[in-house]
């Protein structure tokens, strides 16, 4: 992934003449608190929506229809799909009884129709899947720190408010804080010279 977001982003951007990020915001890997089905079934709808969320999918077409996402591979018979797939969670939190045509069909109308819905309950806690590293319950992080997983989690750094502070956020708070020290504006900072020390 190194020599990907590197050194291909460097010979695409001198081929076509363009500056910047080639993959911003590439992937993204979430502790999913596995106490309860909710939880699991939050994050499917979410990545499963995607598509239709951002406009993805033309006005009528299913959702099945784009190719770019393992929705469709839910709806596949288990011979046909990846062996790494499991639906069997997720079918049953949602009641779908067996991995059989009547249960992906119940699956893909449920799917169909939390696409077209708007404003519903789950979008409120889509905001934690986007800017957090952890979902779960409140006391999901106090569990992840019993079991060691997050050994040099500090709750003052990883949870709540500080995770939903963005770096330009954080860059500009910082700056801010480093210039009342020095008493000094950010127009003074600006006009000395780069690479200049600042006692």
């Amino acid at each position: 992934m190194k020599w990907l977001l590197g050194t291909y982003t460097q010979r695409f951007n001198a081929r076509h003449r363009m500056r910047g990020h080639l993959f911003s915001g590439r992937y993204k890997a979430l502790v999913v608190d596995g106490s309860d089905n909710f939880y699991l079934r939050v994050v499917c709808n979410y990545v499963h929506l995607n598509p239709s969320r951002a406009g993805l999918i033309p006005e009528g077409e299913a959702l099945a229809g784009y190719d770019w996402s393992s929705y469709p591979e839910y709806l596949k018979p288990p011979r046909k799909r990846p062996v790494w797939l499991r639906v069997d969670r997720l079918f049953g939190d949602l009641g779908i009884r067996r991995d059989d045509s009547g249960g992906r069909k119940e699956f893909r109308d449920y799917m169909e129709m939390r696409g077209v819905q708007k404003g519903n309950a789950e979008e409120e806690l889509w905001k934690g899947i986007r800017r957090g590293w952890r979902f779960g319950a409140e006391d999901f992080l106090d569990r992840l720190l019993e079991m060691g997983i997050t050994e040099k989690a500090d709750p003052a750094i990883h949870g709540g408010e500080a995770v939903g502070e963005t770096m330009e956020a954080r860059a500009g708070r910082l700056i801010g804080e480093f210039l009342a020290k020095r008493k000094m504006g950010l127009e003074e900072l600006r006009s000395r010279p780069k690479g200049d020390k600042l006692n």
